[in-house]
Formats: structure tokens, C-alpha cells, sequence
């Protein structure tokens, strides 16, 4: 991954690109919760996550 020359990227990419390897929280646009390893980051903002912990909806407030 570069962020100089002419295939620049945003400072969003590289902070999802820095976060390979930890655990995080991911809101769909469905108001789905999920919590799991970012395993991989692509540019388009694709994302793998593996060993998914637990998935809520934003509704049920009961696990959060």
C-alpha cells in the first residue's frame, strides 16, 4: 500500500488497512452489529472478518 504518487489514498483506507489484525465493531447499513478479526482490508473499503464473535441488531439494546 502507498499513499504517494498517483494512486494516492485517503487517510480512511490507511486507518482500515492499520486495523488488520485487531478486533472491531462493524455497523451495517441495516443497523446489524458485528464484532469480529479484520483479517483483511481491500481499498474499495471490502472487508474479511474472521472468527465473528457475535452479530446484533442496533435495536436489541440486550447485548449491548
Amino acid at each position: 500500500m502507498s499513499v504517494v504518487g498517483n494512486n494516492r489514498v485517503g487517510i480512511p483506507i490507511v486507518l482500515l488497512h492499520d486495523a488488520e489484525g485487531a478486533v472491531v465493531t462493524v455497523e451495517t447499513k441495516a443497523g446489524v452489529l458485528i464484532r469480529g478479526l479484520l483479517f483483511e482490508a481491500e481499498d474499495q473499503m471490502n472487508i474479511y472478518i474472521k472468527k465473528v464473535g457475535y452479530v446484533l441488531c442496533a435495536c436489541d439494546v440486550r447485548g449491548l
